[in-house]
């Protein structure tokens, strides 16, 4: 059965691996046939950037992103971090939310991971 997952990613690329493990977490679901929601919060946005030569793990990243972009063609982007990140010109469909928005999707999913 398939299942809705939302992959929320709010840690800080260049501080941690945890946003390029939860974008492969993000990558291995969609794969596997489920409903995945990828939302971006904080820094976790920056994982849009085209600045990634800083990032932790930057070859990861790569790899997972443009398969990730195939995969889940809306992203979710928290509308109070977006002035962290200049999203015009990002190459993939991003949707502000509200963080009730937010709550609300992580409520109605069947899991919920935060990277």
């Amino acid at each position: 059965m398939k299942k809705r997952a939302i992959i929320l990613i709010d840690s800080n690329p260049r501080k941690t691996h945890l946003p390029c493990e939860g974008l492969r977490i993000a990558l291995g679901l969609a794969s596997s046939g489920h409903h995945v929601s990828v939302i971006l919060a904080h820094h976790g946005i920056h994982v849009l950037s085209e600045e990634t030569d800083d990032f932790i793990d930057e070859d990861r990243l790569l790899t997972f992103l443009p398969a990730l972009k195939d995969a889940v063609p809306i992203f979710s982007v928290d509308e109070e971090s977006v002035g962290e990140q200049d999203l015009s010109e990002i190459d993939c469909e991003v949707a502000l939310l509200s963080k009730e928005a937010i709550a609300s999707n992580i409520a109605e999913a069947d899991c919920f991971f935060r990277f």
